[in-house]
């Protein structure tokens, strides 16, 4: 982190609570970028000479996330570090917002003084302090859809004074590392990203809708229950049935029926006597259409087909004897 073991401990504690706040035990991915050899451009502009990012399995890689923004700003540090606010459901469709799970919090990046200093008071969320300007974190009791998500989170940073950073694959500065801006800009030193204030009141969607001023129903509650359906590895040895397979490449064909192919797959996904999770990893991995169609939606859609496809036999029983055909 520095040379510095105390500021090392320092920056371990504000990652950890940063962490166990907005992500907690919620099983998905979140995305570190890494700004690599940040300087000022010709127009005196801050930029990096490279831009990297990587996802890590949460919470399973958690550790391996506090070692990659140790390495990253040890000793002479050449890298800043941003972290997605948002979790997401997979890594295939990369760091877009159609892979993002029902988001928990809304961020709002203050660059600058608070436009309505009375409404931050009472949203009381979580802060992080960048270095330079505030990230702030405001919690949801319940999750909901994106479309709201995104309309709420645009209402805040107007009514704030934030920035354009409400789509929700945008990134904030990762407590723990070191913002490089001072440094680069003014020749100072590197600033720590910490946690300001980790007190913070959950808001209800109609209430956050109150406080804003927002009437009718624009913004709807995300209505789904299938939170629980998150990525699980596939079992050890898996192999596909010959009829599986070429279901896939059936249905992975341009102009075929998405939903229809999404029924048959995680039927016969079903059939081989995979959990949900196991369906939705396997779906993500060689069903390409449906993570375009349903977007954050995947994990309830495959909940969902789930439910409605046939009971598997006993694991014994002879599963050939069952007739499937394609369409």
């Amino acid at each position: 982190m520095s040379d510095s073991t105390t500021s090392e401990a320092e920056g371990q504690d504000d990652f950890n609570t940063f962490c166990d706040t907005i992500f907690g035990d919620r099983e998905g991915y979140v995305w570190c970028c890494f700004g690599i050899a940040p300087h000022l451009s010709a127009s005196g502009a801050y930029e990096h000479s490279e831009f990297r990012q990587a996802a890590f399995s949460w919470p399973q890689e958690r550790d391996k996330l506090w070692q990659a923004t140790a390495e990253a700003t040890a000793v002479d540090p050449q890298a800043d570090l941003y972290i997605t606010p948002q979790m997401f459901f997979g890594t295939t469709a990369g760091r877009k917002k159609q892979a993002v799970l029902l988001p928990r919090w809304l961020f709002v990046d203050l660059d600058g003084p608070c436009r309505d200093p009375e409404l931050l008071s009472v949203l009381n969320p979580f802060v992080v302090h960048s270095g330079q300007n505030r990230h702030l974190y405001v919690a949801l009791e319940e999750p909901i859809d994106v479309a709201a998500a995104e309309g709420l989170g645009k209402a805040l940073a107007d009514r704030l004074g934030g920035d354009t950073k409400w789509s929700l694959e945008s990134l904030g500065r990762l407590p723990g590392s070191l913002n490089l801006k001072p440094k680069v800009m003014h020749g100072g030193q590197p600033v720590l990203v910490t946690v300001e204030d980790s007190d913070f009141t959950p808001w209800t969607l109609e209430e956050l809708k109150q406080r804003l001023g927002i009437v009718g129903e624009v913004l709807q509650p995300a209505g789904i229950t299938a939170e629980a359906i998150t990525p699980e590895p596939l079992p050890e040895g898996f192999e596909p049935s010959s009829l599986l397979l070429k279901l896939r490449d059936y249905y992975n064909q341009s102009g075929r029926d998405r939903s229809a192919g999404m029924y048959a797959l995680v039927g016969q996904l079903k059939f081989h006597w995979l959990t949900p999770g196991q369906c939705l990893t396997w779906i993500m991995e060689y069903f390409r259409p449906a993570v375009d169609k349903y977007g954050c939606r995947l994990p309830a859609e495959v909940a969902r087909s789930f439910a409605k496809a046939e009971e598997p036999p006993p694991r014994d029983a002879n599963r050939a004897s069952k007739v499937h055909r394609c369409p």
